[in-house]
């Protein structure tokens, strides 16, 4: 029996935290032995028409691990859209609607079939928990699938399709204590489930030079960082009010920016565009010097399941802040003493205010998580505790993984 991995799309390059995750788990289990496959749809990524085929159907061989590629089908974006958008709204939708969006979300029958042809030939694991590709794909393979949720407090993750998954699967792998918590607040998940709290690993980074990237982008002053999406779904909206605020009574005094990249289009108004920058995409080497230069980074969003960008600013010694919303964020902050998390605007201004009068105690925060993600999710640690899960499930479930 050898391993797989699930997932709506697959690439190297494609963006996204689950997908950057799968790819690079995927990586170190094949060098730490394990044969290790991908089982995915035709789709390019995230942002592309799911009703379109951008990959050849097959199986090809990249970076080492085999792919197998399932075409999809047409599908109604509109009836799935407006659904979507009631549950994303938190409004109740009818059990036709349920059924709806599930038939309505990816349609990749050959991919289903694949699972229940293989059902008995791999360990499967399934991420993220949203997408058909999962809640189709455990119930078919059953005790023989492990899922990484990268579960939040959402309107999908209480749909009655997800409750009836989540139980189905050998284990359950968390990236916290945060979101072992909600799942186990959400759902009844039996007693004999192997739930763990097994991280996610986090890539060595280089060192950033932080007046390399002032130099490069024109920034004259002491900036904060936001690098993402720039989307309500990470309450980017919010944060520029906040941002707004703070410099109509602080914020302006210390010539202050805040600084975007990543994806996306903020919506800058007026009163924003002096202290305000949007970078949009730059390259590996901006972001690190990025996160290198900056006072300290603001991670507004809600709703995380592990958060890489925290530890992209603690690897390069740069403390955070945080909203205090997202029990993820603050149990991250709490464990490891590198930054603060704010409840309101009134925090928000008085925190990022302390952070540019204690540049000291900022630096002992920055390099506190940048211990903190060194003796917690360097790859070695996390893999050795992918190992001893997968050899549990092997003894409990009589299985035999294949090791080369």
């Amino acid at each position: 029996m050898k391993l797989a991995f699930v997932v709506p799309w697959y690439g190297k390059g494609v963006s996204g935290g689950a997908e950057s995750e799968a790819y690079r788990t995927m990586m170190h289990l094949a060098d730490a032995g394990f044969t290790v496959e991908v089982f995915t749809t035709c789709i390019q990524d995230f942002f592309a028409d799911w009703s379109k085929n951008h990959h050849r159907p097959g199986t090809t061989t990249e970076d080492g691990i085999r792919v197998h590629r399932y075409p999809v089908l047409p599908r109604n974006k509109s009836k799935f859209d407006d659904i979507n958008q009631k549950i994303i709204g938190g409004i109740q939708v009818s059990p036709e609607e349920k059924i709806a969006f599930a038939d309505e979300f990816i349609k990749c029958p050959a991919l289903l079939h694949a699972l229940r042809r293989e059902r008995e030939n791999y360990l499967f694991f399934f991420i993220p928990y949203l997408f058909p590709t999962t809640f189709d794909g455990v119930n078919i393979v059953g005790r023989n699938s492990v899922i990484i949720p990268c579960l939040h407090d959402e309107g999908y993750a209480d749909l009655e399709i997800m409750r009836q998954m989540m139980g189905q699967a050998a284990a359950i792998v968390y990236h916290t204590q945060s979101e072992y918590r909600l799942a186990n607040q959400l759902y009844a998940l039996p007693t004999t489930q192997i739930q763990t709290v097994l991280g996610e690993g986090v890539d060595a980074a280089a060192a950033g030079d932080g007046d390399a990237f002032k130099k490069k982008f024109n920034i004259d002053g002491p900036y904060f960082l936001y690098a993402g999406r720039k989307g309500a779904g990470k309450n980017i909206p919010r944060l520029l009010s906040y941002w707004d605020e703070f410099q109509n009574s602080t914020g302006n005094l210390n010539n202050l920016k805040l600084i975007l990249i990543g994806p996306g289009k903020a919506n800058l108004y007026a009163s924003l565009n002096k202290s305000v920058i949007d970078l949009g995409f730059v390259s590996a080497e901006d972001k690190r010097n990025g996160f290198a230069g900056a006072t300290a980074f603001i991670n507004p969003s809600m709703k995380e399941s592990f958060s890489l960008v925290l530890m992209d600013s603690w690897q390069a010694g740069r403390p955070v802040l945080v909203n205090g919303h997202s029990p993820v964020l603050v149990e991250h902050v709490k464990r490891s003493s590198g930054g603060l998390y704010y409840g309101g605007q009134e925090e928000f201004s008085a925190m990022a205010d302390w952070f540019v009068d204690h540049p000291e105690e900022a630096n002992v925060m920055g390099m506190n998580g940048k211990r903190y993600v060194e003796e917690h999710y360097r790859w070695d640690v996390i893999i050795e505790k992918y190992i001893a899960l997968i050899e549990e499930i092997e003894i409990k479930n009589n299985l035999d993984i294949e090791r080369r």
